[in-house]
């Protein structure tokens, strides 16, 4: 299942988990959720928000796209997350 989750996003005191079929909401905190996940899977694209790097379509310099949904990126968030989806597509 880890694998099919896109995004990680904050609603309240919860956490929404994202995949293309559904969503589940669990009372938790971002930082808690991502130390779950495996390390290097998912990154921090704004401050409540967080995208599984396998499932990146498109990099733009105020927002990132997955599976068709487009989500904010933070200031400084462009460059650090274009430096990891090199890395991840430069190994397969």
């Amino acid at each position: 299942m880890i694998e099919d989750l896109l995004v990680l996003e904050v609603d309240d005191n919860y956490v929404r988990f994202i995949t293309m079929q559904d969503d589940y909401s669990s009372r938790i905190s971002l930082e808690a959720a991502l130390a779950l996940m495996p390390e290097g899977s998912f990154i921090r694209v704004n401050r409540g928000c967080a995208v599984a790097l396998r499932h990146v379509e498109r990099i733009e310099k105020t927002q990132v796209t997955i599976a068709g949904r487009q989500l904010a990126l933070a200031k400084g968030g462009y460059e650090q997350l274009k430096k990891k989806v090199v890395v991840i597509g430069g190994a397969g």
